[in-house]
């Protein structure tokens, strides 16, 4: 069973840790329109063959810089 995700941390497994900050903020909306396309709530998705439950709340405070 997998533990929550924030929307960084799936972007981070999909692209690596070394993204730079408008990278970042170029695949947020990207990877919450397919997270999302399932449900607009928790769900379980399969990201790189690693299953996990993430979570579609922008919980980063630092994101908004």
């Amino acid at each position: 069973m997998g533990e929550p995700f924030s929307v960084n941390d799936v972007i981070y497994s999909l692209y690596g840790k070394n993204l730079s900050k408008e990278s970042l903020k170029a695949a947020r909306p990207v990877v919450l329109a397919e997270l999302s396309k399932g449900k607009m709530s928790n769900h379980w998705s399969n990201v790189e063959g690693r299953k996990g439950y993430y979570m579609l709340t922008d919980t980063e405070s630092d994101s908004n810089e």
